[in-house]
This record gives C-alpha cells, structure tokens and sequence, in this order.
C-alpha cells in the first residue's frame, strides 16, 4: 500500500497504465524518492519528514517489480502471441545498493547481566520488557507482532507459527517450529493466555501490535538505563542470537538462516524434496543458550 500511495503522490493520479512504467519512468521516480520527504509523519511532529532512503526505494521497487511480473503472468501469453505487458524495465534498473545500518548487539556477558537483573513487580513496564526480550531471544529471535499474535498452541514442547513479516511471501507461508526451551519455562508459565485465545496474554493489556512494541521499546530504554547497558532495542535479541550463533558457536550460515525464518527463494525447489524438519535450529538454540549458562 506504501508504494502504490508513493506512486500516486509521483504521477498525481490513481489511473497509471502498466506499459508506461519503462526504464526512464523508474529512475525518474527513483529521483523523485530521494529528494521528496515521505508522506508518513505526525503532524505534531516538531521533526521534519525526510525521504526514505535506499532501503524504502528497494522496497518500493520490489513491490512494482512484484506487480509488473504478475502482470505479465496473467495478461500475456509467448505461446500465442498475446503481448498486452510489453515492459520490462527491471531488465535493465539497477536496485539501488542499500546501507547497511549497525544494529544493537549484545556480549554474552551483558546477556546475562540482563537476566540476573533484579527487576521489581513495581517496575512493571521494565519488567515486561526483560521477560519478553529474553523471550524472544529463548525463542530464536521471535519478533513482537509474532509474540503478540500467535495463536499456537504448545504441542509436545514446541509451538508452531508462521513469520508474519514475510508469511505472503513464502510457499510455506514462513512457518517455523520451535522447541521451548528449560530457559523458557518460566516465561511461557506467567505470560500464556489462561483463555487460549492467543498463546500469550499480551493482548489483553495492549490494544495494537504496535503499542505492545512502543512499551517493549520503552522498557528496555529504561533497562539500559539501569543496567548500564547501551541503547537497545526489542530486536536486539533477534540480532544477537544470529551474532552469537555465527561468532561464538560457529553454526553454518545456512541453519542461522533458516532459524531466522528468512526467505530463500534460491533453496525453494531444493526444499521440495526435503521432508520438513526442524531439530537443526533446534540444536542450534540449544547451543547459543548453553553459551549463557
């Protein structure tokens, strides 16, 4: 919906014909992005909107190449001659190379000065923020809409879901299963929805994804601050248990990965023969959660 808005505000129209997007339309409106603030901001907002950089511009452009394709699937026919998409700028527009921005990761040594942290049933906002952070670290990076939403229910010691951030973009609709851990015991004891509604209680106190992650994020400012720690964010478990899986316990690239939940459209045929499985990751956690101990 972003990018179809953007390409709204680009053309000042809501009718734009397919055939129209060619090369020079896309690098004209790669231009356009790069020096137009972008349209979300809150008005009483004292900071100024600025454009979106080039990861938005990536994604934007994925979206049209994404729609250009599918286009092309359903309109046209090579057998028989039928040509009614006849771009195909993509061809030739180059993505453009994104930076790379360094994300908040943890030692193990500040790992576990965060879960020896004596935090008071007084701080509750800290409080969530710790267990859920750990939480989400325990559970191989599970991000907060996931945590917030998840319906699973615990089935012979794994939960299973499917990766909201990328579940329409995937044939497996981005399903993982994952063990639960003795380091997670505890956790899933005081958080889990008694009603079985979803799997934890979360949104019984918090209307939105999004004021879930607002407080998380505020807890853990809060945490840092008590802690000594630097600044971190709720996806900073995320980041350190790949970090430490790669640097500390040397697990292959591969298995991060797929722990990861990330999509690998390279792999797709070859994980057609493969029946499902999931222990590798499971090991995996195993390890990084041994190196905290």
């Amino acid at each position: 919906a972003a990018a179809i808005n953007s390409l709204q505000r680009f053309t000042g129209t809501q009718q734009l014909p397919i055939n129209q997007i060619t090369l020079d339309f896309l690098q004209k409106y790669e231009a356009w992005l790069r020096n137009t603030p972008s349209s979300k901001h809150k008005k009483n907002d004292n900071k100024p909107a600025l454009p979106i950089g080039s990861r938005g511009i990536t994604l934007y452009m994925g979206t049209i190449r994404f729609l250009i394709n599918q286009a092309r699937l359903r309109y046209n026919n090579e057998e028989t001659g039928i040509i009614n998409v006849k771009v195909d700028p993509f061809s030739r527009y180059k993505m453009p190379i994104e930076q790379t921005e360094e994300k908040p990761v943890l030692t193990i040594d500040q790992m576990q000065i965060i879960i020896a942290a004596d935090i008071t049933q007084e701080n509750k906002r800290m409080k969530l923020a710790r267990d859920i952070f750990l939480l989400s670290f325990y559970l191989i990076g599970m991000n907060a809409e996931d945590l917030f939403t998840c319906e699973s229910k615990v089935k012979e010691g794994t939960i299973t879901y499917y990766r909201s951030k990328t579940t329409n973009r995937r044939k497996d609709k981005a399903k993982l299963v994952v063990k639960i851990e003795p380091e997670a015991d505890a956790l899933f004891k005081e958080y889990l929805d008694p009603e079985g509604t979803r799997l934890f209680n979360f949104h019984k106190y918090y209307a939105t994804t999004n004021n879930f992650n607002i407080a998380l994020n505020k807890g853990l400012a809060q945490l840092a601050l008590k802690l000594s720690l630097p600044g971190i964010t709720f996806y900073s478990a995320r980041h350190t248990w790949a970090t430490l899986a790669a640097n500390e316990c040397r697990i292959n690239l591969y298995t991060i990965h797929k722990a990861l939940n990330h999509a690998d459209t390279k792999m797709q045929i070859t994980k057609t023969y493969i029946r499902e499985d999931f222990r590798d990751i499971w090991d995996a956690n195993r390890m990084v959660l041994d190196l905290l101990k």
